[in-house]
């Protein structure tokens, strides 16, 4: 049986990259492979167009817009880090992803039995997240476009044709007066808002996707180390030893794994905290104190900061998940009797227990700022919620002094 991650979550790999997401894992002919390159480097000039036109509309726009556009520069970076921190870190993405899948055949192939189990975990775990990650990708597509066609459409209904764009944005080098002009520069902006959205969410399901991995490892070492200490207890031979050695084996490849995870995914842990800060407040901003948004463009809106921070609650669910795990296979090694065993396996057991009884968290440089548990989301609410008070605040203020 091949689970592989290229294999197990190829459903998921498949999305993302052709949504064109630089990943190692999915291999195109040459043809696709150079469009692909070709769309990502065009797609990248045309995201530092948007953010300079963004910037330069900040002159002379209300704060109403300010907001607006302070979502879109937000998503638009978020997108361009992503980006560059999987280019960047190609390579060990591959060592670990290699790292994953020698650790999964090993398994599989270890005379410490259970391979049933763990088959089944990874199992329903890769049909959750294909099933989400599709759901995801086509979700955030629908309410990104939502969010820009009604209000061009409404105002032609109207009979005010043309008169305003969705997002306001100046468009360098363009003018307002054409047709032509114009649904281009309505097509740009559902074209900003669907990349932006199709990044984060690719990159979550990622995550997503290696965490659970990790997850799984952590749950098989819980039940071989109690059906091992269980044998070690009746009998303490030499191949319940060699049994013990192998498991610690597995422990040490897994920890390494998962600290490599930590510290591949560092940097967007810090990308994603303070950056849905600004855009969920914004974003909750501009739903209840915007004038000129319509109720089309309302329920995309607060569609589109539901899933982020659903999402988020996910990653943080997960990350909980390998903590928890983590902690209680410490407690399944600590109940094992190891004092009443031979000297050298108790003194193995031991050296379990000290190494298993620090937990795994997935944390930003740790920093405890950054990390990802439901406790820190409960906190980033706080946060997100205490920022939006400050945009109405600053708001009222603009308005008193008009």
């Amino acid at each position: 049986m091949d689970l592989s991650f290229s294999k197990t979550y190829r459903t998921v790999l498949l999305f993302v990259s052709v949504c064109g997401f630089p990943i190692p894992w999915i291999k195109f002919s040459k043809r696709v492979s150079i469009l692909l390159k070709l769309y990502d480097v065009l797609v990248f000039m045309f995201s530092v167009y948007i953010i300079i036109c963004s910037l330069y509309s900040t002159m002379q726009a209300s704060f109403q817009d300010l907001c607006q556009l302070g979502i879109v520069v937000s998503q638009m970076t978020n997108g361009i880090l992503i980006t560059f921190h999987y280019i960047a870190y190609q390579k060990i993405m591959c060592k670990i992803n290699i790292r994953m899948d020698s650790l999964t055949e090993r398994i599989l192939c270890s005379p410490l039995g259970h391979q049933a189990d763990f088959v089944r975990t990874i199992e329903a775990d890769r049909d959750l997240i294909s099933i989400f990650t599709k759901v995801s990708i086509i979700f955030n597509m629908i309410a990104s476009v939502l969010y820009v066609l009604p209000m061009p459409l409404m105002d032609y209904l109207a009979g005010r044709e043309r008169a305003r764009l969705p997002i306001p944005i100046v468009f360098l080098g363009q003018a307002y007066s054409t047709a032509i002009s114009y649904e281009a520069m309505v097509l740009q902006e559902v074209f900003v808002l669907v990349y932006c959205s199709i990044k984060k969410i690719g990159n979550d399901c990622i995550f997503l996707s290696f965490f659970k991995i990790q997850s799984a490892y952590i749950k098989y070492l819980t039940i071989t180390m109690k059906s091992l200490g269980a044998e070690l207890v009746k009998n303490g031979g030499e191949d319940k030893e060699k049994k013990l050695h192998h498991w610690i084996s597995l422990h040490q490849d897994v920890t390494r794994g998962t600290q490599e995870l930590v510290s591949l995914y560092a940097p967007l842990i810090v990308l994603y905290y303070t950056n849905l800060i600004c855009i969920i407040a914004l974003g909750l901003f501009v739903q209840l104190k915007a004038e000129n948004v319509d109720s089309i463009q309302s329920t995309a809106t607060a569609l589109w900061i539901s899933t982020l921070i659903f999402v988020l609650y996910l990653q943080s669910a997960v990350a909980d998940e390998v903590r928890e795990e983590s902690i209680r296979l410490a407690s399944e090694a600590y109940f094992i009797p190891w004092y009443k065993m031979k000297k050298e396996i108790g003194q193995s057991l031991r050296l379990v227990i000290m190494n298993a009884n620090h937990p795994i968290l997935v944390t930003a440089y740790r920093a405890t700022a950054f990390i990802l548990n439901k406790e820190t989301f409960l906190g980033f609410i706080a946060n997100v919620i205490t920022a939006y008070m400050g945009f109405s605040k600053i708001d009222d203020v603009l308005k008193e002094n008009e």
